[in-house]
């Protein structure tokens, strides 16, 4: 008798113990489910406002083009502006697909560019500028990630800045020398098509660290309130 009542006994503490198990592995399935789909909801939240704001920075790129005082051979243009920012805002990896896609929308043909488009615009002597603000939007995003300081900020857009002519300025020396055939000596560039600007990006790296330090809290703070 007494065996046969452990035996109940033992049995009905397995059963339990198995429903337990099947309550529990029925609770872990759900919260698997519940997180899977929470997942799925915030990547594609994320995905559409990186599309947003990647196309948004990529229309002020080409718009900016067009807002520009001619002044030979590198006219004055806001780009430089709109390429900080954007590093700031968007960070390195947007930043470097916004500028990637205003390039490659210009070089196949849609007239963005400051003096048009086409893949033939890479002879242009001021393509280089464009190239730079490929890495400008990178670095900036990069260099921003972590400081909040509007001075740091600060400094660092007016270093790419002033990194982003001097490459643009080579760029022209290379061309002038190697496609067009004129007779540009080194330092009629570098002063034409960096020193001539450096006050200029003095003023749009201040320009774009206050736009930086004040907008950028807030596109963290509506980041944080989608997850």
């Amino acid at each position: 008798m007494k065996k046969a009542e452990e035996n109940v006994t033992n049995t009905k503490e397995n059963n339990n113990l198995k429903e337990q198990n099947t309550d529990g592995a029925i609770t872990q399935k759900n919260a698997l489910i519940s997180f899977t789909k929470r997942s799925v909801k915030q990547k594609a939240l994320y995905t559409t406002f990186d599309i947003c704001i990647i196309a948004m920075f990529t229309a002020l790129l080409a718009s900016s083009a067009f807002l520009k005082i001619p002044i030979p051979p590198v006219p004055f243009t806001l780009q430089t502006m709109v390429c900080l920012i954007a590093g700031g805002l968007l960070g390195k990896w947007r930043a470097l697909i916004c500028v990637g896609l205003y390039l490659f929308l210009g070089l196949v043909g849609l007239p963005i560019f400051t003096s048009g488009g086409g893949f033939m615009y890479v002879l242009q002597p001021t393509f280089g500028y464009l190239i730079a603000m490929l890495l400008g939007g990178f670095f900036v995003g990069f260099f921003t990630q972590k400081n909040k300081s509007l001075v740091k900020i600060f400094i660092v857009c007016l270093t790419v800045a002033l990194i982003m002519i001097l490459l643009g300025s080579l760029y022209m020396f290379t061309i002038f020398k190697t496609v067009n055939g004129l007779e540009k000596g080194f330092f009629e560039c570098i002063f034409t098509g960096f020193v001539i600007f450096i006050i200029p990006e003095v003023i749009k790296s201040i320009l774009a660290a206050l736009i930086i330090y004040k907008v950028k809290p807030m596109l963290t703070k509506l980041n944080a309130n989608k997850k």
